[in-house]
């Protein structure tokens, strides 16, 4: 699981900060990046020095904003792997602003992974999504003064994802499908034969009860087999036809077959 330092403006950013506080300075939160660079060995003062992330890998989106304490503006970011070539752990992102009249932007905040704890983004080779959301929250000096500006294209990925989940229709009337105990109630038809999971097939009770076990097969052949033999010893005459399945073949072609005889088939020798 992924955990993230609480966020810290950079000096730049605690100067357009308090001078919005002071109804001095308006801005807009425009953007965010990420970064694959560890930066937990760095002070407090060397992250707030920052002007810009290091190595940047992916522009995240700015989707939602949450309101929090007067002075503190909670805003939803989400990172998606799509068009992603290469996988990487997301070590720490930076929030970019821009003061109203000026053309440069600025690093505004930062936040940092807990040591051993960023977040792993997968590349797009698998055709996969991945999609990491958070809301970070950042201190503003006056609300009033504070325009957040979302990615359109990160809501339309929300709302695609969102739409796909709410046309998600569970068929309850397919017993089959689900994991928990049914009772049925009527009849059910099965196009094919039900099958466990490694594909033996299921046998109705009815159909198993008429079936005669392997060992009582085998007492009844033994029993026709010694019955036979008591018949060869005292010369009766053999009730039994016996040949090979050619044999049988001539006899049912030439219509030679007693319909109350008793044609037993043996192999042929080799």
């Amino acid at each position: 699981m992924s955990k993230y330092n609480d966020t810290l403006l950079t000096n730049a950013g605690v100067d357009l900060a308090s001078r919005a506080a002071h109804g001095d300075a308006s801005f807009k939160i425009i953007r965010v990046e990420s970064t694959a660079d560890d930066l937990s060995s760095k002070t407090e003062d060397e992250l707030k020095a920052m002007t810009a992330i290091p190595n940047k890998v992916q522009d995240g989106s700015i989707v939602g904003q949450e309101d929090t304490a007067p002075a503190i503006q909670g805003i939803r970011l989400q990172f998606l792997n799509t068009g992603l070539t290469k996988s990487y752990s997301i070590q720490a992102m930076g929030i970019y602003a821009k003061e109203d009249g000026q053309e440069q932007e600025i690093l505004y905040a930062i936040t940092t992974a807990e040591k051993e704890h960023p977040q792993y983004m997968p590349d797009f080779a698998d055709k996969v999504t991945l999609r990491f959301g958070m809301t970070i929250r950042v201190v503003v000096g006056d609300k009033a003064n504070v325009v957040i500006v979302f990615d359109p294209d990160g809501l339309a990925t929300i709302k695609f994802v969102q739409d796909a989940i709410a046309s998600v229709k569970i068929d309850d009337t397919d017993f089959a499908k689900l994991s928990k105990d049914n009772t049925f109630k009527g009849i059910n038809k099965f196009e094919k034969a039900p099958t466990n999971s490694v594909g033996v097939e299921y046998v109705l009770k009815d159909y198993v009860d008429k079936l005669v076990a392997d060992a009582t097969q085998a007492a009844i052949d033994q029993s026709k087999e010694n019955t036979l033999t008591e018949f060869t010893k005292r010369n009766v005459p053999n009730p039994f036809w016996t040949g090979t399945q050619a044999e049988f073949d001539v006899l049912k072609s030439a219509g030679k077959l007693n319909p109350d005889g008793d044609y037993r088939i043996v192999e042929a020798d080799s």
